[in-house]
Order: C-alpha cells, then sequence, then structure tokens
C-alpha cells in the first residue's frame, strides 16, 4: 500500500543501482533510474515522482537544474535531495537556496541514507494524508491514479461507497458515521496486500488500485466483510427489524434500508482510459449504477453492457404515478414536469410487469383501491421483482405506516399531504 516513488538522476550505474536496491528492498518506495537531463524531465512530468535524487555527475548545474524543476508545472511538487562528494558550506548553501529540500554529502552509509529519505517521504506523507482514515487524501490519490494510468500495466481500480451513508450520518450522527468509514478503512488495511494502493478520492469514497486479476474477487470479499459487520452501527431495534424507521404520530413515515457497500470498478484490460478524469468519471457512474442494486455489489465498467444496465446508467427522470383521483394525477404529473421528471400516470391499477418495463426511479402509489389489499400486493410484488432499488412512496389516509412499510413501501405519506413536503421526499430517496 505504499506509493512512494523516486526518481534518480545519476550517471554512475553501480551507485545509483545500489541507491535503489537499498530503497526498494526496504519498501521505501518504487525507484526509476535516468542517466540523462531528456528521459529525467520527460520522467518527471509523466510519473511525478514523490522525491527526486539528483547525483552532481549528472553534468547539470545544480541550481540551474534545481530552478528548471521549479519552472515545471507540475501539479504536484517533489522533494529534492542533492548528492555531492562535496562537504563545502558554501555548496549545501547554494543548493538549498535554489530550491533544494536537502543536500547530502557522499559517501554515505547506508543506512544514514535510508533514515534520511524515510523521513522525507514520512513527512511528505504526512501532508497529504487524510484525517479520519489515515490514507493519502484526494489530491496525492489523484496523482497515483495519473501515474498508474502513464505507467501502461495492468491494473484495476475500484471506487467504494455506502448506500444511505447519508442518512445514517443524519439519523445516528457524524461521530458514528466516522466509526464506520474507521471501520472499514481497517477492513481494506488487513485485506490489500503490498502492491496494492488505497486512498481517499472523497471523504465518503475509499479509491484502491490493485490488479484486473484480483479485482473482481476483492469487490467481491469487502462487500462480505461490510455485511458482516454493519449490523453492529445500529441499535438493536433497528438491526432487528432490518431498517431504521423515522415516524411521528401523524407524520410520514419513512424506512432506510442498512447500509451497503457499492463498489465501482474499472479496469485497463477493457478500456483505453486517456487521463484520471476520465478514470474518475467512470468510476463514480458505475459506482452509481450499483448503488441502484438491492444490497451491497459491484459493477465493472466494459464496453458492452447489457441493455438494463445501459437503461440504469442513463439519466433515469422515470416516475410511476398510480393515483385515482384524477385532479390529484393530473396535478402530479404537471408538477413532476415542471421539476424535470418524466411522470407515467395511471388513474387504475397497473400490474408489476407494466411498472418495472418502464424501470422508473420512483413509484408513487396510492392506496385508494380497496379490492382485497391489491396496492399493497402491488407494492410488494415491485419489490419481490426488481433486481434493482426502486423507492416508493405509498400515500394513504388510513396511518397504518409499519403496516404498509413492511409490505415494501419505503416512505408511508398520509392523506393530505403538501406538495412542498411530497417533493422534499422524492429528492431525499432518489439522490
Amino acid at each position: 500500500m505504499n506509493g512512494n516513488f523516486v526518481l534518480i538522476f545519476d550517471k554512475r550505474v553501480e551507485i545509483s543501482n545500489k541507491y535503489k536496491k537499498i530503497l526498494e528492498q526496504n519498501n521505501a518506495a518504487k525507484v526509476q533510474l535516468v542517466n540523462n537531463c531528456e528521459n529525467f524531465f520527460e520522467t518527471l512530468r509523466g510519473k511525478e515522482p514523490d522525491l527526486l535524487l539528483i547525483s552532481e555527475s549528472c553534468g547539470e548545474d545544480f541550481s540551474t537544474l534545481c530552478q528548471k524543476i521549479r519552472d515545471e508545472n507540475l501539479q504536484y511538487r517533489p522533494i529534492i535531495i542533492l548528492l555531492s562528494k562535496s562537504s563545502f558550506p558554501e555548496d549545501r548553501t547554494i543548493a538549498l537556496n535554489a530550491g533544494a529540500d536537502d543536500f547530502l554529502s557522499e559517501p554515505l552509509l547506508s543506512e544514514e541514507f535510508l533514515a534520511r529519505i524515510n523521513a522525507h517521504l514520512r513527512r511528505s506523507a504526512e501532508e497529504n494524508i487524510a484525517e479520519l482514515s489515515r490514507f493519502p487524501d484526494a489530491n496525492y490519490t489523484k496523482k497515483i491514479i495519473r501515474r498508474t494510468i502513464k505507467h501502461g500495466s495492468d491494473w484495476a481500480m475500484l471506487l467504494i461507497g455506502f448506500t444511505n451513508f447519508g442518512f445514517y450520518k443524519e439519523i445516528y450522527g457524524e461521530v458514528a458515521a466516522n466509526k464506520v468509514l474507521q471501520a472499514y478503512g481497517a477492513i481494506l488495511s488487513a485485506t490489500l496486500e503490498e502492491d496494492d494502493f488505497v486512498g481517499q478520492i472523497s471523504p465518503e469514497n475509499f479509491l484502491v488500485i490493485t490488479s484486473s486479476f484480483k479485482s473482481e474477487k476483492l469487490a467481491d470479499y469487502l462487500n462480505y466483510m461490510f455485511d458482516n459487520i454493519v449490523e453492529k452501527f445500529y441499535s438493536k431495534e433497528d438491526s432487528d427489524r432490518g431498517y431504521i424507521l423515522l415516524q411521528g404520530a401523524k407524520k410520514a413515515g419513512c424506512k432506510i434500508p442498512l447500509m451497503s457497500s457499492s463498489i465501482g470498478i474499472v479496469n485497463s484490460e477493457l478500456i483505453n482510459y486517456i487521463n484520471e478524469v476520465e478514470v474518475i468519471n467512470a468510476l463514480f457512474r458505475v459506482q452509481k449504477l450499483a448503488k441502484l442494486m438491492n444490497g451491497s455489489s459491484k459493477i465493472i465498467d466494459r464496453p458492452l453492457i447489457s441493455s438494463e444496465e445501459k437503461s440504469l446508467m442513463s439519466e433515469n427522470k422515470i416516475v410511476v404515478v398510480i393515483e385515482k383521483d384524477e385532479d390529484l394525477a393530473y396535478l402530479l404529473e404537471t408538477t413532476l414536469k415542471l421539476q424535470g421528471f418524466e411522470p407515467l400516470t395511471y388513474t387504475n391499477l397497473i400490474s408489476a410487469d407494466e411498472i418495472i418495463k418502464n424501470s422508473p426511479m420512483l413509484v408513487i402509489l396510492d392506496n385508494c383501491f380497496d379490492e382485497d389489499l391489491a396496492s399493497e400486493k402491488l407494492c410488494s410484488e415491485i419489490k419481490a421483482k426488481m433486481k434493482q432499488t426502486i423507492k416508493i412512496i405509498f400515500t394513504d389516509t388510513i396511518h397504518e405506516k409499519e403496516h404498509i412499510l413492511s409490505a415494501g413501501a419505503d416512505l408511508y405519506l398520509p392523506k393530505p399531504y403538501d406538495l412542498m413536503e411530497l417533493f422534499s421526499w422524492i429528492y431525499k430517496l432518489t439522490d
């Protein structure tokens, strides 16, 4: 999980290989050697090293070279360490004033060399670390993504987030939500291997870089581990019920499912990504699709996807409205259109298959059809048949919240209701 990368600019083959061996055998960093100025700047721009180790054997004036490095339009400034046989204070002072971070006089004991490099890398890592998880922050993680893409070898990236995390944080508080993230961070630390990388791409999303071969099994294992611990973050009542029930005496009752982990995966085998923007956009796109599935899930970005997935990945704005009152049905249809949704309105009950065929994001279902609890049965049937999550708002005048929610509804909304309240819930449930 060490993402450190050191670039050594040294024309001395034996000594530069010695330095490389010391750093790599002690897992301090991956190292690349260059022996000319052209390759040095090409690698500097392309791989954004964390640390530059530059020997006076390179034949370049230290002050001029440091200035050239500082003039480069780099997104991430590397540590600059100069190596020289000189022990004169004046040479050290000139080099440091020119922009170097350290000046080491050779010959160096291997132990001292390693300790000094580690000290610089450690200090740099501490400046680019997410406070809560102690993993690299978003800026450093993006640099590792760029470096991985340009390296061109086999890789896969996993974007890991959580469905219903926002609701959990709102209900249980920030301290409890932070404990969820810390626990997941502990799972990642215990699971990933030395060659893997983990960082945070946002406060609530982890990013893992691994090999394509391991990516799917790793995602399955992480989902399995999270499902095994998630109930511990809830009260016994919520855990036994399997969801959080928000309710008031005469107010809406909302069923919030327990959190699940959603993982989007991209890799170098299936699509040729050009830059980190493409990768990050693809990761969030497929993770969004994973969040539409029931329970913890993973989705892999690939050129050929099923028509079902293609439909889900498009911006879904379809809302099915089943409301017997024609005036209210028309009002809902008109308001939904004004809010940018695509309503499909019915004043009579239709089959679950007819609803599912349209792949709506939301169903507003009224319990005004009295024949043998037909509305509740339709609600249960929709939930049972849908592979991905579909939110159902159940409106009623009877006020049997828990009974209706147990039938599969995500929200019970008593009539008469205010349109502002309805749309507030629509946006919460479909965010």
